[in-house]
């Protein structure tokens, strides 16, 4: 099931992956994609929301069937993406369930804009889609994966932790190309969430330039992580570090595009050199870590990329909404500050990042 949420400036690049899956299409496996022509530039092109049952087509542009027209519909409204799980689920029930999420991404602020209903999904949003769609069902998502920047995130993962057993995301800022789902599709038949996964993540790397990062995560393993960074979180409040040392150890961990994530694993090992006394909880996170991650590559860019990132700076909600505006209109969204976050709320993690972002004592 594709939510191809293409109502932006990606709708060339989301319907190109629709595209690609319609070439790839195979015995054994069942292609449904609800794709948003908000932002369609042809004349002659269909300007509504729509689903489609994919059919094998070489051909360019879209070619499958139809079916439903869902007029102006909301690529960014929980309820829109939970009736079309459920209607996939219901209507076309299969062994394995696979869910692609394809748009903008970013991190624990959610995923999916669109520009018609100047909309914006947020995390807790997803979360609740997703919920929605598995207690109507009873039935939970095998894999999740996100053709969305920065949502293999510690915070993603706990948020979506009871959502899907498999979640598979990129750090790092996606590029246009998307995954080579042409050559996917022929080859999931009879394959396990897991298996499908290690071959995304595998394939990936085709064009690392456009996908610098790409983590297969085991979400069945994420309450022992939250509570390695907890765990780490508190003990690096209670530090002596500085509000200057923490800046430095920042500083020195691997980062990514948007400037306020960094690799997990290295800030964890970065701070227990900053200060021996962390030096245990910096590993249980590494090892924790470790154990949520089935399969992860990074380009030579990011050498220092384990395949889970975390937040480390304060972002207000007017910065996190100048950031998915288009000229001078605001994304209309139900996200709130870090805070509000489940991972903030079960680990504290806010409080380190107050550590990290305090201003400068008079």
């Amino acid at each position: 099931m594709v939510w191809s949420a293409s109502d932006n400036d990606l709708y060339e690049c989301c319907v190109n992956d629709v595209d690609k899956m319609e070439r790839g299409m195979s015995p054994n496996i069942q292609v449904l994609a609800q794709v948003d022509h908000g932002s369609n530039p042809r004349p002659d092109g269909p300007k509504t929301m729509q689903r489609l049952v994919l059919e094998k087509n070489d051909q360019p542009l879209l070619q499958s069937p139809v079916a439903k027209d869902l007029g102006n519909g909301d690529s960014a409204s929980p309820k829109q993406l939970a009736d079309f799980i459920k209607w996939g689920m219901e209507k076309y029930p299969a062994k394995n369930y696979w869910l692609v999420i394809s748009d903008h991404g970013d991190g624990w602020k959610g995923a999916c804009q669109d520009d018609s209903r100047q909309t914006w999904m947020s995390l807790p949003q997803i979360e609740q889609a997703l919920q929605e769609a598995r207690q109507s069902s009873g039935q939970k998502l095998d894999l999740l994966s996100f053709d969305c920047c920065h949502m293999a995130s510690s915070e993603v993962v706990h948020q979506l932790q009871n959502e899907a057993q498999v979640l598979v995301g990129s750090q790092e800022v996606m590029g246009e190309l998307g995954l080579p789902y042409d050559r996917l599709l022929p080859q999931i038949a009879g394959k396990d969430a897991r298996q499908v996964a290690e071959m995304l993540v595998r394939e990936s790397r085709e064009n690392p330039e456009d996908i610098p990062t790409f983590a297969a995560l085991d979400l069945s393993k994420v309450p022992a992580f939250s509570q390695s960074v907890k765990e780490l979180g508190e003990a690096v409040t209670a530090s002596g570090l500085s509000t200057e040392q923490m800046r430095e150890v920042v500083a020195k961990t691997q980062g990514f595009d948007s400037g306020y994530y960094r690799d997990v694993v290295d800030l964890a090992r970065q701070l227990g050199q900053a200060e021996p006394s962390l030096l245990p909880q910096a590993e249980k996170v590494e090892q924790a870590a470790a154990a949520v991650v089935l399969a992860e590559q990074h380009a030579d860019t990011h050498p220092n990329a384990h395949g889970l990132q975390i937040e480390v700076f304060k972002d207000s909600e007017g910065a996190r909404q100048r950031r998915y505006t288009p000229g001078t209109r605001v994304m209309r969204t139900e996200a709130g500050s870090y805070a509000e976050t489940a991972f903030a709320r079960d680990t504290g993690w806010a409080k380190v990042i107050a550590k990290i972002d305090s201003p400068p004592p008079p």
